[in-house]
C-alpha cells in the first residue's frame, strides 16, 4: 500500500524474462468445465500460499537490500517469477511485460553547518545541489532526501531555538526501467473483461510479504488454478510495479489505454494486504453508503457481491473502507472504470467494535509491521489470507461467468462518463 518512504541506492541488474509463445491449441479451453465459485475455491491450498510467501522472502533476503523495491534484484526476481509461472500455461493465457521508466535515487550527501548526516536519496525527485539556511515548514512538499525521525526532530529543535543551521544537500538520480505484468485468458469475451490486480513491489524497509506479497500470491495462485476451467468473460490479471512510489504502474497503464479499451473493463478489482496479523475483513465502499462517496457505476454492485459472499457463503463479518486512492484502483477509479476490492488493513488502528467482530487486539494497528523490516514470512495471518484468497476466487469466478444485468454496457458507458466529469478531482488526490 502506498506511502512515502526514502529509496535505497539503485543496483544494476539484468532481467531474463520468459518469452510468451503463440498458443498451440487456443481452443482447448472449450473442453473445460465452466468456472464455478465453489469449485475454484476448493482447489486453493494454504500450503501453496505459504510456499510462495517463502519464495518472495528468499528473493528479498538473498540481496544486500533485503527488500523487493523497484529497481532492485529482489523486485526483478519477483517479476521474473510471475512471468515464468504464467508462461507455463501457453494454451490458456497470453501475457506481456509493460515497461516504463522512472527516476530512482542513487546517492545523497547532506551536511548541516559542515557536519555530515546520514541521508537516503528519494526516488522521483530531481537530482541537484542546494545550500542555505534551514526553515521549519511542517508537512510541505515531497522529500528529495530522507533522514531519520530523530535527526529531523533534532534539526527542528535547533531551528526553533533560534540557531542558524546551514544545510547542504547534493543528490544523484538514475533512470530505471521497471515492468507491469499483464496476463489475460485466451478464452472468454474480450469485450467484457474482469480485471484483477495487485502490486508486486515492496518498500525499501523490508521484504513486503504482507504488503503486498500476499496480494501478489493470491492472484498468482488463482491464475494457476483458473486454468482448470473455462470462462465466459475474459479474465485479466495485472501485477503493478511502482505502487509504493505513487501508483506508478497502474497510472501508466491507464494513461496508455484508449477509452475504447478502458470501456471493455467491466470491473477492476484490486487486492493489497490480504494477510494482516490483526486483520479486519474490509470491503471498499463502492455505493457510497458508508462514507458518502461512491465509485463509478458497477462499483456498488461489486461491493454488494463481496458483502453477499462474506455474509452468506463464508459466514464472516465484514466492514467498509473508503475509496481513498491509496492503492492501484485509484487511477481506474479516476478514469471512470467500475472498481472495488478488499483488504485486511494497514497502519490503521483496530477499534473495539472490530475486535469484537474479527478477534485480535483493539487499539493496535492491523499490521504493526506495515512498511517495516518485520513485514516478513512471520507477519502473515494465514487463516485470514485463505479467506481473502477465497473471496478473490469467488469474484473471479462469478464475473468470469456473467456480469448480469447490473453491468449492462449502455448503462455503464453513459453513467461512467457522467461520473468522470463529476469527480475528476480524484485525479489530483492520487
Amino acid at each position: 500500500m502506498k506511502f512515502c518512504l526514502p529509496l535505497v541506492a539503485l543496483c544494476t541488474v539484468s532481467f531474463t524474462f520468459a518469452v510468451p509463445t503463440a498458443p498451440s491449441n487456443p481452443i482447448a479451453q472449450r473442453d473445460l468445465p465452466l468456472v464455478q465459485s465453489n469449485q475454484l475455491r476448493q482447489v486453493l491450498l494454504r500450503s501453496e500460499l505459504l510456499k510462495k510467501a517463502k519464495i518472495l522472502e528468499d528473493f528479498a533476503y538473498s540481496t544486500p537490500q533485503r527488500n523487493r523495491l523497484i529497481g532492485t534484484p529482489g523486485h526483478n526476481a519477483t517479476v521474473n517469477w510471475i512471468t515464468d509461472t504464467i508462461a507455463q500455461f501457453p494454451n490458456y493465457y497470453t501475457y506481456y511485460l509493460e515497461p516504463f521508466d522512472l527516476s530512482l535515487g542513487v546517492s545523497a550527501n547532506l551536511t548541516n553547518n559542515g557536519s555530515s548526516m546520514e541521508v537516503f536519496a528519494v526516488g522521483l525527485s530531481p537530482a541537484g545541489h542546494v545550500s542555505g539556511p534551514l526553515v521549519y515548514v511542517p508537512n510541505l512538499g515531497c522529500e528529495t532526501g530522507g533522514i531519520s525521525m530523530a535527526d529531523g526532530e533534532a534539526l527542528v529543535a535547533r531551528v526553533q531555538a533560534g540557531e542558524t543551521v546551514i544545510a547542504d544537500l547534493a543528490t544523484e538520480m538514475a533512470v530505471s526501467t521497471t515492468y507491469n505484468v499483464i496476463a489475460e485468458t485466451i478464452g472468454g469475451d474480450h469485450e467484457n473483461v474482469i480485471h484483477m490486480s495487485g502490486h508486486s513491489d515492496s518498500v525499501a524497509a523490508g521484504p513486503g510479504i504482507n504488503d503486498n506479497g500476499s496480494g501478489t500470491i493470491s492472484l498468482l495462485e488463482i491464475t494457476i488454478q483458473l486454468t482448470n476451467f473455462s470462462v465466459t468473460n475474459a479474465v485479466r490479471f495485472s501485477w503493478w510495479s511502482g505502487e509504493e512510489e505513487g501508483l506508478l504502474g497502474a497510472t501508466y497503464y491507464v494513461s496508455q489505454q484508449p477509452q475504447s479499451e478502458l470501456d471493455k473493463i467491466r470491473l477492476m478489482l484490486d487486492f493489497d494486504m490480504m494477510a494482516s496479523p490483526n486483520y479486519a475483513y474490509q470491503i471498499y465502499d463502492g455505493d457510497g453508503s458508508a462514507f458518502g462517496e461512491s465509485g463509478p457505476p458497477g462499483s456498488g454492485e461489486a461491493e454488494h457481491e463481496f458483502e453477499r459472499y462474506f455474509a452468506q457463503d463464508a459466514g464472516l463479518n465484514f466492514t467498509s473502507i473508503a475509496f481513498d486512492g491509496r492503492s492501484d484502483y485509484g487511477p481506474f477509479l479516476a478514469a471512470g472504470v467500475a472498481t472495488g476490492g478488499i483488504a485486511c488493513g494497514a497502519e490503521g488502528i483496530k477499534t473495539v467494535e472490530e475486535a469484537a467482530m474479527f478477534g485480535g487486539q483493539a487499539g493496535v494497528a492491523y499490521d504493526a509491521c506495515y512498511h517495516s523490516a518485520c513485514d516478513d514470512y512471520g507477519n502473515l495471518d494465514v487463516g485470514a489470507w485463505m479467506q481473502m484468497t477465497k473471496a478473490i476466487a469467488h469474484m473471479t469466478a462469478t464475473f468470469a461467468r456473467s456480469f448480469g444485468s447490473s453491468f449492462l454496457p449502455g448503462v455503464k458507458q453513459w453513467k461512467s462518463s457522467e461520473w468522470r466529469s463529476r469527480d475528476s478531482s480524484l485525479v489530483t488526490r492520487l
